[in-house]
């Protein structure tokens, strides 16, 4: 299950942060072994005060992505472009201002334990 927590500036309306989770989940499918995009963990956080080089950041996201397992970097590349593409196409943010974070985690706690994806 990854857990994917977008960062926005802009405010949205619901059926903007429906379809952008869908979009996001979505995306998952690039990465190996997660091939069930409705197993995903979306948090939109939008409204933020963002800010890069100490200036306010008008039209941009912060994405931070939680995975269980190892990937190599054609895959994470995948989904930072297909992430980066969703975030224009849908809410006009230039690729200039969109930054993502990709965490891996060899154990991940679910049903009540921790997870080693060897079970």
């Amino acid at each position: 299950m990854p857990y994917i927590n977008v960062n926005l500036s802009a405010k949205l309306s619901d059926e903007q942060k429906q379809a952008l989770a869908q979009a996001v989940g979505q995306a998952v499918t690039v990465f190996s072994g997660k091939p069930r995009p409705e197993f995903s963990m979306v948090d939109i956080e939008d409204g933020k005060s963002l800010f890069f080089c100490g200036e306010p950041l008008e039209n941009g996201a912060f994405v931070s992505v939680g995975l269980h397992g190892r990937f190599d970097l054609a895959e994470k590349d995948a989904y930072t472009t297909a992430v980066t593409g969703a975030l224009s196409e849908q809410l006009g943010i230039p690729a200039t201002a969109v930054y993502l974070t990709i965490s891996e985690f060899p154990t991940w706690g679910v049903l009540g334990r921790q997870q080693t994806g060897r079970e």
